[in-house]
């Protein structure tokens, strides 16, 4: 009894809480104790909990009805509670095995700072029937702390409730159970929804939803020999587990169901001990910001039994994360559709084995499209199938065996369509179908092929094994505007790759590069402001092949802000202005005076505003440069002095015709709006600095014989400055034109005078035109037009205006009839042919039945259009090179047409009766090898008929005496000769 009494004291110094309850029901006087069955009835008193309240029960009067039970007794609860903080407890104890049925009634905290509800010791307690909501627990208070063994909830639903510093229930009674309940909205800042310490305990068809917790969204379990079966977790959070954090030696996970679940590591469970078994288990699209969606496997060996996993996410391992060396093994399961960057389903980084199982559809943006392994995997009767990754469709694996197993349609963005092996693998009884790979290694990639042990392997892909070489890619981040420059090497054993193509995507481009000094440099420029991202891939099938991902940022330029003022007209009135250090910024600068702001929109990189009414004052103004599409923001400040007395320009745009008498003025005064005479104004226009003296009236002006055009001016005197804009306008107006050669297009000028006014009619005007003078006369518009008969080309006309002398020209480009022909490389009688297309004078294709004429070597041949305009000519000439010309309409075209040979001979020189033989290869149309053609071979007047081999090649034995022959090779109407020397 000393010893239990110890115990007792030790508990109520643990709990510090401060709570009541009231109930809500009427009052009822008649309350009844009967011997194996409570029944209490508490009156509504109050919503403060109070030791009394007016003949109303309490919490405190319920406490002492559990006190009084007899052992077996079942207490019925008719009322709702309703807490709230008022004095102090430490909760309803309970000693003996009773019975509380809340026959769906609450305990409800109100959301108060409250302590602990009920503690029970006593074994084979049973709580049922109760619902326990917005409770608020502080420090390391619970709802139900549980000490007693064999204890049962049943039928419970806790909602909205928060423990700040403990959990919601704390389960410290070996061989509990808590079934058919309900967790939603529940939360714990530190610990979880429910701590399970004791050993064999049990959680059966419960449902755990919306709770969050720093570890194990909704259960953390230490116990051993825990159960948790039939149950749905859907939609919970943590920091590790999103779910479930599993401590506790010998778990079994059965029959229940994850959904939507949340964490750093282990979206739905975190396993930090040995012995946990998951079977019959479905975990659907978890989420895991670092690794494992699904499944974090961190402490111990573990197994998986005929589960399924799909739609789970993480950087690391999808679905499952196996950590710290441990061992897991999984039968018959299917992992589908699950998403990582390394490891689209599974990565291990301890022992894997794996039997009867499915792979399908996953993905890893990186390695491993259904497994990674970076330690070693046992794979036994399993399929692979619709898998990718960039490197290893299938399967990145450092050390294995894949034994009886299937990888089918799986996809490498880069290599090792199936399989990517790091170090080592051996392989039996497997089948490897339709599985590819860019760099062409469809089946297996890896650095050492001699590592890969293959016994009874089964492959329809065009790859078996391909080696790997090393792909270097040197990229760096750009400014906007800057040239992107791409260095690549390829390495591999001291070989040399010159010659060989490169490939490079960018952001879904496609572009090629050949190898020299085993290396290959690529520039891009005009790239826009953004991320990007690509491959480079080397297919040297079927010898070696390799590749890797690259990505860079074009960054928005950095931008400077120039702050400006300068006196105008008015009281106290300034123009404000802003140069960005960028001519082609575009957006917007923000100018704050006196808490005031003032926005103007930048243009050729300026911005300004005007203030004014200022009182004489020292004024800090802010600016700030919003950014565009391709600069970034910055900022600047400026102090404004403002005195009694300052300078004032007044310098308005000017808008004139070239030539015209129009003048740019300038009027300086002070800020009373007096002249300022006898002053030194500086003009600066078209980059020149001009200096003008203001009259009596503060005037100066200045002409202005500048060509057409717009120009900006800075009017400066002493520190004052302002800006105006000078617009000449041309007294020509003409435009590029395109014509088809000899159609009816024209070109046409319209001829003002000084004044803006159009020239008198039949006034002369002249056109220089590929520097031949043409005069012609205006109509009554002003208009003077000139016929184009020139022949295809581009050409400059410029037009003179008399009454202004302005020289203004224009562009004009004369298309040829013929287009798309082009030079034509084909082999000896093959498919391929000459090609043209005629445009009538409109720029359209004809029709058919229009004739053009072809001039090779020195033949003419006439042929007609077809219905698109198309010309064809066909090519049967002999090997060799000519040039083709072809006419229409007067317009002629020519090309250069090369005839490749379809026979390939190299002369023999030998000695008498070495066993030389004289080789010929025989090339199809597209200059492949023809296998088992009879080529028939000429030599000293006698002829011989010879097959080619599996490369095309066929081959004569030379037996003949000293000398020199003429050896003739035919086939398919095609003779080559050469020479064979035989010497003594």
């Amino acid at each position: 009894m000393k010893i239990k009494h110890v115990f007792i004291v030790f508990l109520v110094v643990s709990l510090l809480c401060s709570m009541t309850c009231v109930s809500a029901s009427d009052n009822d006087k008649n309350n009844t104790l009967y011997h194996d069955e409570i029944s209490v009835n508490i009156a509504d008193g109050s919503d403060k909990l109070e030791s009394s309240i007016n003949g109303g029960k309490t919490l405190d009067e319920l406490e002492k009805i559990i006190e009084n039970a007899n052992p077996g007794d079942v207490i019925n609860l008719n009322n709702d509670y309703y807490c709230n903080q008022t004095n102090a407890t430490d909760g309803i104890y309970i000693f003996d095995n009773v019975t509380i049925n809340g026959h769906g009634h609450f305990f409800d905290g109100n959301g108060s700072n409250m302590s602990n509800l009920f503690i029970a010791y006593g074994n084979n307690v049973v709580l049922k029937n109760i619902n326990f909501i917005n409770w608020n627990l502080d420090d390391y208070n619970t709802v139900i702390l549980w000490g007693g063994d064999n204890g049962m909830i049943q039928n419970c639903t806790f909602e909205n409730n928060n423990a700040f510093d403990g959990e919601l229930i704390d389960w410290i009674g070996n061989s509990g159970h808590l079934y058919d309940s309900t967790f939603l909205k529940n939360s714990a800042n530190y610990g979880s929804i429910i701590y399970w310490k004791a050993n064999y305990g049990l959680i059966s068809n419960c449902y755990f939803s919306n709770n969050s917790a720093e570890e194990g969204g909704s259960i953390i379990w230490v116990g051993k020999d825990g159960l948790i079966e039939k149950s749905i977790f859907k939609d919970n959070s943590a920091d590790n587990g999103g779910a479930i954090y599993w401590d506790g030696l010998f778990g079994t996970l059965k029959n229940n169901d994850f959904y939507n679940n949340r964490a750093s590591n282990g979206g739905a469970i975190f396993c930090d001990v040995s012995g946990l078994n998951v079977s019959e288990c479905s975990f659907n699209t978890n989420f895991a910001n670092e690794s494992a969606g699904s499944i974090y496997f961190a402490g111990g060996d573990a197994e998986i039994h005929d589960s399924e996993f799909i739609s789970n996410v993480a950087d690391a391992g999808g679905a499952i994360f196996i950590d710290n060396y441990i061992v897991l093994d999984v039968f018959n399961s299917s992992f589908i559709s699950n998403v990582a960057d390394l490891g689209g389903a599974i990565l291990v980084e301890g022992e894997l084995n794996l039997h009867d199982s499915i792979y399908s559809n996953n993905t890893a943006n990186k390695m491993g499209g259904a497994i990674y392994s970076d330690f070693y995997a046992y794979i036994v009767n399993s399929t692979f199938t619709k898998n990718n990754a960039e490197k290893g469709g299938a399967i990145f694996i450092e050390d294995g065996k894949i034994i009886n197993s299937t990888l089918s349609d799986n996809t490498a963005k880069i290599s090792g369509g199936a399989l990517y092996v790091d170090e080592k693998l051996k392989i039996e009884n497997s089948t490897f179908k339709n599985n590819t790979a860019v760099d062409g290694s469809n089946t297996i990639a890896s650095y050492d092929v001699d590592s890969i042990d293959i016994d009874n392997l089964t492959t329809f892909d065009d790859s078996y094994v391909q080696k790997l070489i090393d792909v270097y890619i040197n990229v760096s981040d750009i400014v906007y505007g800057d040239t992107l420059n791409m260095f690549i090497g390829i390495f591999a054993d001291n070989k040399t790759f010159d010659g060989k193509i490169v490939n490079i995507t960018l952001n879904n481009k496609k572009y090629s590069v050949k190898v020299i000094n085993n290396t290959a440099n690529i520039s891009f420029t005009k790239l826009n402001v953004g991320n990007y991202s690509g491959y480079v891939i080397f297919n040297d099938y079927p010898n070696h092949g390799g590749g890797d991902s690259y990505s860079f940022n074009v960054n928005k330029i950095d931008t400077l802000i120039f702050p400006h003022y300068s006196p105008i007209i008015g009281v106290n009135a300034f123009n404000l202005s802003a140069t960005i250090d960028s001519l082609n910024a575009t957006g917007k600068v923000n100018f704050e005076l006196n808490g005031t702001n003032y926005t103007a929109d930048v243009k050729n990189g300026v911005a300004s505003v005007i203030v004014d009414k200022l009182i004489p004052d020292s004024y800090l103004i802010n600016l700030k440069y919003s950014g565009d599409s391709t600069h970034n923001y910055s900022d600047s400040v400026m102090i404004l002095i403002v005195g009694e007395h300052y300078p004032v320009i007044t310098a308005p745009d000017v808008e004139k015709y070239y030539n015209g008498f129009e003048r740019f003025i300038v009027t300086l005064t002070d800020n009373s709006a007096s002249p300022i005479a006898n002053a030194n104004v500086k003009i600066n226009i078209n980059g020149v600095n001009y200096t003008r003296v203001t009259n009596s009236e503060g005037v100066a002006s200045m002409a202005l014989g500048l060509p057409s055009g717009d120009y900006d001016v800075t009017t400066e005197f002493n520190s004052s400055k302002t800006y105006s804009t000078v617009q000449i306008k041309s007294t020509v107006e003409g435009s590029d034109i395109v014509k088809i050669f000899k159609n009816g297009t024209q070109y046409c000028a319209k001829f003002l005078d000084t004044t803006g006014k159009s020239l008198a009619n039949n006034t002369n005007v002249t056109f220089n035109v590929n520097g031949v003078m043409y005069t012609r006369h205006t109509n009554a518009s002003g208009i003077a037009r000139l016929n184009i008969n020139l022949n295809p080309g581009t050409y400059v006309i410029t037009a003179t205006n008399p009454n202004s002398s302005e020289m203004y020209s224009n562009i004009i480009n004369v298309l040829s009839p013929i287009v798309e022909n082009n030079d034509l490389v084909k082999y000896y009688k093959n498919n391929s042919q000459y090609y043209i297309r005629l445009l009538d004078n409109k720029g359209n294709p004809v029709g058919a039945n229009v004739s053009a004429t072809f001039n090779i070597n020195g033949v003419f041949y006439t042929r007609y259009s077809n219905a698109s305009g198309y010309v064809k000519l066909n090519i049967n000439l002999s090997p060799g090179d000519y040039i083709i010309t072809a006419e229409y309409n007067g317009v002629k075209a020519s090309n250069k047409i090369k005839v490749l040979s379809t026979l390939e001979a190299e002369d023999l020189s030998m000695k008498y009766h070495d066993g030389s033989k004289f080789e010929v290869k025989v090339l199809d149309g597209t200059g492949d090898a023809i296998v088992n053609a009879n080529v028939k071979f000429n030599v000293n007047g006698v002829f011989y008929t010879r097959v080619s081999d599996s490369n095309g090649i066929a081959r004569l034995n030379i037996n003949l005496m000293s000398g020199q022959y003429i050896i003739t090779s035919s086939y398919n109407t095609l003779n080559i000769s050469n020479k064979i020397t035989i010497s003594s």
